[in-house]
């Protein structure tokens, strides 16, 4: 849900670059679209409630992922298994070392590109 009030939220700001008709370029801050963010998760979390015992909330993001993989020509058979453990190891590892390069107490295991 609040994913979806985030998206409305950027529909939102691009709908207002072009409000005169001629997109002008709006920056996306928080200080801006904050209080429009929260004004659609609000709404979203009433309509949940109100619609719960028809569970249109789910109906609906169900229906508009099914649209937009069929548009992406995503199949519903992919299934992903997530990530290995190693993966998130290797992960945490280059935070660390990238975290010592920028404090300047070292560099090793960083590969030039990775700094």
């Amino acid at each position: 849900m609040f994913n979806a009030a985030a998206k409305i939220c950027q529909i939102e700001c691009c709908i207002d670059e072009w409000t005169t008709g001629v997109r002008e370029d709006i920056k996306f801050s928080s200080v801006a679209y904050s209080p429009v963010y929260l004004g659609h998760l609000d709404s979203l979390l009433r309509f949940r409630e109100r619609t719960a015992a028809y569970k249109l909330l789910g109906k609906i993001s169900d229906n508009l992922l099914d649209v937009a993989q069929f548009h992406a020509g995503v199949s519903m058979a992919v299934i992903i298994d997530g990530f290995a453990d190693d993966v998130f190891d290797d992960a945490i590892r280059e935070y660390k070392a990238k975290t010592r390069v920028v404090r300047g107490e070292g560099h090793e295991g960083v590969e030039m590109g990775d700094a």
